[in-house]
């Protein structure tokens, strides 16, 4: 059985697309074990999106949440996800309320919440459309988690009959140790990276 490097769980339920199908993944690895499944690629995109995800501090992809946050006497929260979208239910004390996020992502509420108030909030949150280099860069990492390419994504140069290569290096040191992937997976403008810093709930 084909198992993949352990990744903490993602605590929401997907609704978008998944960042790459077993048929691209297929597709995209020529030397593909032929005792790899359908079902271990999909553990193994599973594994991406957690690892893409939880360093970026943001989804590529739409999900969905169930949040409980503590009323404070007002009518506005800050959620723990970012790129909120839309409010799927509410309840405020067990009484359903018609809620919304607003265009900076804070969750408003039809009248401010007393304070201690059990707010129940189900929404939907993520980038859509998806970073149009996403799919390639995901489909690169799976590729050298089953270390089926013909060249380390990780190398930094090589050897040949002309001399060493050295290869262009886009960032160091990041979640994936592939230079491109980290670089689209920082929090730094410049290197085209997508981070964000994730909300913190107190």
């Amino acid at each position: 059985m084909t198992t993949f490097p352990p990744q903490v769980p993602l605590d929401d339920t997907p609704i978008g697309d998944p960042y790459f199908t077993a048929a691209e993944f297929r597709a995209q690895v020529a030397n593909l074990a032929t005792s790899i499944t359908d079902a271990d690629i999909e553990a193994l995109c599973a594994s991406v999106e957690s690892v893409f995800e939880r360093a970026a501090g943001r989804a590529f992809t739409l999900r969905q949440i169930t949040e409980r946050l503590r009323g404070d006497g007002t009518d506005t929260y800050i959620v723990g996800q970012r790129d909120a979208r839309t409010v799927l239910t509410c309840t405020v004390d067990s009484v359903a309320v018609e809620a919304s996020i607003d265009e900076v992502g804070m969750l408003r509420l039809p009248a401010a919440a007393i304070r201690d108030a059990a707010i129940s909030v189900e929404y939907t949150y993520g980038m859509d459309p998806a970073p149009a280099q996403l799919k390639r860069l995901a489909l690169l990492y799976a590729e050298s988690i089953v270390g089926a390419g013909s060249i380390d994504a990780r190398a930094t140069g090589q050897q040949s009959e002309f001399g060493y290569i050295k290869y262009s290096v886009a960032g160091r040191d990041g979640a994936t140790g592939i230079p491109e992937v980290d670089a689209f997976l920082s929090r730094s403008p410049a290197m085209g990276g997508y981070g964000v810093c994730r909300h913190v709930i107190a």
